[in-house]
C-alpha cells in the first residue's frame, strides 16, 4: 500500500513538472526582434501604461527597422537601449488575450541589450524560462524594460519605486502584449508574429495626491493675490 501511494505521489509530481511550458527568451539572432529606446519628450505619441500602482508615459510600436512582424512605422527619437545598464524581462499569463495588469514576471535573470551598430536597441543573450503551472498551450506575454541604475534596481518594482520618486532614474516601460503557444517538450522561441511590439522607456506620471497638492498650492497663491 505504501509503495502504491509513493508511486502515485511521484507520478503526480512528474505530471505537474511535465505540464510546465518552456519559453526561449532569445537575443537579436533569435525570433523576437523588436527594438527598445530611451524616453524622448519629442516623440510623436505617448501612451499611459500602468503596471501595479505605477503609471508611465511611453511610446509603443514597431519601428521600420524591426526585423519582425508586425513591422511598423513608429519613429523613436530616443537613442536605442544599449549595454548592461538596462534590463529586459518576460511577463506572462495563462491563456491568450490577457491584459498587462494580469501578467507576472517569469524567469529569474533579466537580459541586457546589444552594444554594436545596427543591433542597438535589441535584446542580447538567451534565457530559457520554465513557466509556472498552468502556463501551457497559449499564453499572453510582454517584455518589461527598465534602467537598472548601474545595478541598483534589480527588479522592475525597484525601478518603478525609484522612478516615481525621481523621474530621472529607474525609467521603465512595457512592450505591447502578445501571445504564443508553448509546450513542455522543448524551449519555444518567442515568435516574430507574437504581436509584441517595441517600446520606449517611460517617465512617471504624477500621483493623484501630488496633483491634488499642486492644485491646492495654486489655489492658495491665487487667494493670497486676490487679498
Amino acid at each position: 500500500m505504501k509503495k502504491t501511494i509513493t508511486l502515485m505521489t511521484l507520478l503526480a509530481g512528474a505530471v505537474g513538472a511535465y505540464s510546465q511550458g518552456i519559453v526561449n527568451f532569445a537575443d537579436y539572432s533569435g525570433q523576437l526582434q523588436q527594438q527598445f529606446f530611451q524616453y524622448n519628450a519629442s516623440d510623436a505619441t505617448h501612451t499611459a501604461v500602468t503596471y501595479g500602482t505605477y503609471t508611465v508615459m511611453e511610446q509603443v510600436g514597431s519601428s521600420a527597422a524591426a526585423n519582425a512582424s508586425p513591422q511598423g512605422t513608429t519613429v523613436y527619437n530616443g537613442a536605442p537601449l544599449s549595454g548592461t545598464g538596462y534590463d529586459a524581462q518576460v511577463y506572462a499569463g495563462a491563456g491568450g488575450g490577457d491584459s498587462l495588469a494580469s501578467l507576472t514576471a517569469v524567469g529569474t535573470s533579466p537580459l541586457h541589450f546589444q552594444t554594436v551598430g545596427a543591433a542597438l536597441g535589441y535584446i542580447k543573450g538567451t534565457s530559457t524560462i520554465t513557466l509556472p503551472t498552468p502556463m501551457t498551450g497559449t499564453i499572453s506575454l510582454a517584455i518589461a524594460v527598465w534602467n537598472n541604475g548601474a545595478g541598483a534596481y534589480t527588479t522592475l518594482a525597484a525601478a518603478q519605486a525609484a522612478n516615481a520618486a525621481n523621474t530621472a532614474v529607474g525609467q521603465w516601460g512595457f512592450s505591447s502584449v502578445g501571445s504564443m503557444s508553448v509546450n513542455n517538450l522543448s524551449p519555444t522561441p518567442i515568435p516574430a508574429n507574437s504581436g509584441i511590439e517595441g517600446a520606449s522607456l517611460g517617465v512617471a506620471t504624477p500621483e493623484p495626491s501630488t496633483i491634488a497638492l499642486g492644485v491646492m498650492g495654486a489655489s492658495a497663491l491665487l487667494f493670497r493675490r486676490r487679498k
